[in-house]
């Protein structure tokens, strides 16, 4: 995990000279996106005595949103996630799509460098195969921070690290399923 960090990293002070030449966001904007990241769920407690476990997994996902002003957007959101999972002597997959409705807090210090704050809600399909639980629809939050560096003044680098959680009921076990994840997003704006 260390070394894609640092290739992201990497990859940002590659692109800074470019930012000399990016605006600040104008109002009014409506903007599309895609993201993908490296995702962590948190571990569960099955009940009897036994943990559902998880690997490091990935998630990829789209967006579209209007930047209301200079300093909030609103956002739409489709991902999906995926990981191995272990119960036991029992190991398969999580899946989750989740679809959500945000509102970010931009506060541009420079030109090209805005660091935000968001949170949004919606709802998440969960399914865990050959393990615990199957085609389960949950509601779901999440919370973000990130820095958006603006290349060009319609391109927009987006990282970011979110914490959500799901609202899913395991079997005499802990109530709700959380995870971690670092993104790494574009956005177009028109």
């Amino acid at each position: 995990m260390k070394n894609r960090l640092n290739v992201c990293f990497a990859v940002l002070l590659m692109l800074f000279p470019f930012a000399a030449n990016a605006q600040s966001p104008q109002a009014s904007q409506l903007y599309f996106g895609a993201f993908a990241g490296i995702q962590n769920f948190s571990d569960i407690d099955a009940g009897f005595g036994v943990d559902l476990d998880f690997g490091s997994g990935y998630v990829i996902g789209g967006v579209g949103g209007w930047r209301v002003n200079e300093n909030f957007r609103i956002e739409a959101e489709a991902a999906y996630q995926w990981a191995d999972a272990d119960l036991g002597l029992q190991s398969g997959d999580i899946w989750i799509f989740r679809t959500t409705l945000g509102g970010y807090f931009e506060y541009p210090v420079a030109p090209a460098f805005a660091p935000f704050v968001g949170a949004g809600v919606g709802i998440s399909a969960i399914e865990i195969d050959n393990v615990l639980l199957s085609g389960s629809a949950a509601g779901t939050f999440h919370g973000e921070i990130g820095l958006a560096y603006r290349l060009r003044p319609k391109l927009t680098l987006v990282p970011a690290a979110r914490y959500e959680w799901n609202n899913v009921e395991f079997v005499g076990g802990d109530d709700g399923l959380t995870a971690t994840s670092l993104r790494m997003g574009v956005h177009f704006s028109f």
